[in-house]
């Protein structure tokens, strides 16, 4: 799959593809995006398809209003980069209709230097300088070592048609002012070969890259992807630099939305700053894009999150329920408006323990163990508990990790706490240590969790409570 706008660039690239393996035309197929933007691009379209017509290459083509969905699907982003993204999902579309693994790119070196200014401007930071590689599955490159001069000497050289895009010399936008005023000022002021310098800077820098990359890969890896996000245990990475974990969110965030676009040095380096204090925060990188920190959980999301733990205490709309009386149901309701009640029955005898039916959302304590009132909450950062059959206190981040439990479903565990702010309970997986049942037993407690199921869905589980679906 060939992408060709109609461009001096493109329409080289095809004219060397098709000259170096003649008899290999009818395996190409040449792929055009019509943006809508320019009056000028249902001609060129035209062309291009009357072109590989001639050529007996096939021809894919498609046109999209980007200026139309620039306020209804990118709201907030600029048109540049509406384009850029509509013209990668119609390369990827057009690759897989016809069946191809490869798309070919007529990117050149003047294309190289005008993204790596344009983030250097922006300050992407170092991973965002790695950028526009010669070979990037599906995307190959193979015009990256030629500058721009190259290919229009080729062009008159065989007397190539190509077509002129006048939205070039238009410097409102960054790329154009870049091109037209940022590099001929360099090159006039600094010497001819000052883009050969910023171009072998930013492959050095992009060498960097790709060895962080590389060493940060297990901890990438260990993150959890949604469509919504990407997240953390702020618990398991508190210890590391600034600079580590700057390197980290910013190539997670890369990996979850396939472009590091929006990651601004100075905000994440804030977001940063504010995850190792206490309390919860949303920090805006852009419209689409927020950072957050509640509890034990940190990321970036493309909702706004407006809470992440979604428990309400029946009728007091509280972080925390407290049951204060264990012969009355403990009762609160979820944010999805279901009902979970606890249940407490008191005074049974030890020698009735193996009569006594217990799953997953029953607990089984030493009555004189546990003092009321308990209260139920999400977990926060820093809590530690002795888990049953362990002899030390352990970081509830840490014992979750150990459980295999994911990062995302962490946020939805519920603890249960006694009056001395010990946690007795991580409600479905494992009851404290020091509450046990022993020899010396006087009466078990039994407190069981039963949560209203949702609408339409019956007997659903999973690995860990429902509370905040």
């Amino acid at each position: 799959m060939i992408a060709v706008s109609g461009g001096v660039d493109s329409m080289v690239l095809l004219h060397v593809m098709l000259a170096g393996l003649p008899e290999r035309r009818s395996c190409f197929c040449v792929a055009h995006l019509n943006h809508g933007i320019r009056e000028a691009s249902l001609s060129e379209y035209a062309g291009v398809r009357q072109h590989c017509d001639r050529e007996g290459v096939c021809f894919y083509g498609e046109t999209i209003d980007v200026p139309g969905l620039l306020k209804t699907a990118y709201p907030g982003r600029s048109l540049e980069d509406a384009a850029r993204i509509e013209r990668r999902n119609f390369l990827t579309r057009a690759a897989s209709s016809w069946g191809s693994k490869v798309i070919v790119t007529a990117h050149h070196r003047d294309d190289l230097l005008e993204t790596f200014l344009m983030r250097l401007l922006r300050g992407s930071g170092l991973s965002g300088y790695d950028c526009l590689k010669a070979v990037d599955p599906p995307f190959h490159r193979p015009l990256l070592t030629f500058w721009k001069a190259d290919l229009l000497r080729y062009a008159r050289a065989h007397r190539l048609l190509y077509y002129e895009d006048h939205t070039n010399l238009d410097n409102r936008f960054l790329r154009n002012r870049i091109r037209n005023e940022l590099v001929p000022f360099l090159s006039s002021r600094f010497g001819p070969r000052i883009p050969d310098v910023l171009i072998r800077d930013q492959e050095l820098l992009s060498s960097a890259s790709q060895l962080i990359d590389e060493l940060l890969e297990p901890y990438i890896h260990s993150a959890v992807y949604t469509k919504d996000r990407v997240t953390f245990s702020w618990e398991d990475l508190k210890e590391y630099s600034d600079a580590f974990l700057s390197e980290l969110f910013v190539r997670a965030c890369k990996r979850w939305r396939g472009h590091p676009y929006g990651i601004e040095a100075g905000k994440l380096t804030r977001a940063i700053e504010r995850s190792r204090l206490a309390g919860h925060f949303v920090l805006p990188f852009r419209q689409d894009l927020w950072f957050f920190r509640e509890y034990d959980l940190c990321g970036f999301t493309s909702q706004k999150p407006e809470r992440v733990c979604a428990l309400e205490r029946a009728g007091s709309g509280s972080d925390e329920g407290v049951w204060e009386n264990p012969d009355r149901p403990f009762e609160f309701r979820t944010q999805d408006g279901r009902k979970v009640t606890f249940t407490a029955e008191r005074g049974i005898r030890p020698e009735r323990i193996d009569s006594l039916k217990t799953d997953r959302w029953t607990a089984l304590f030493d009555e004189d163990k546990v003092q009321f009132p308990l209260t139920l909450r999400a977990p926060i950062s820093g809590d530690r508990f002795r888990p049953l059959g362990m002899r030390e206190e352990k970081r509830l981040a840490r014992f979750c990790s150990d459980q295999k439990i994911p990062i995302r479903d962490r946020q939805e565990l519920l603890l249960l706490i006694n009056r001395k702010s010990d946690i007795i309970w991580c409600i479905g997986i494992r009851i404290a240590d020091t509450v046990k049942i022993t020899l010396d037993t006087r009466h078990i407690l039994r407190v069981r969790c039963q949560l209203e199921p949702e609408k339409g869905i019956e007997g659903r589980e999973r690995s860990i409570p429902q509370f905040f679906d």
